[in-house]
């Protein structure tokens, strides 16, 4: 399990798809997950499989990324 702290901060938005689709394709081929706090989420939903949305505290979303609600994107 890779953990990944904010991995793009700092970087724009295409910077930011760049780096989230190599860390998909490292962790894909190294067989293992990756559990990834970001706060730019359209760009990490290009890559997740599964999303949490976590707000003030409390769980407001869990499920497929590609079904996430379009308020917590």
């Amino acid at each position: 399990l890779v953990l990944l702290d904010e991995p793009c901060a700092s970087l724009s938005a295409s910077a930011s798809t760049e780096i989230l689709i190599h860390i998909k394709k490292t962790v894909t081929r190294a067989g293992s997950s990756a559990l990834i706090v970001e706060q730019k989420v359209p760009e990490l939903l290009e890559i997740a499989d599964k999303a949490l949305v976590i707000a003030d505290g409390t769980q407001v979303y869990f499920g497929d990324a590609d079904k996430i609600p379009v308020e917590f994107i």
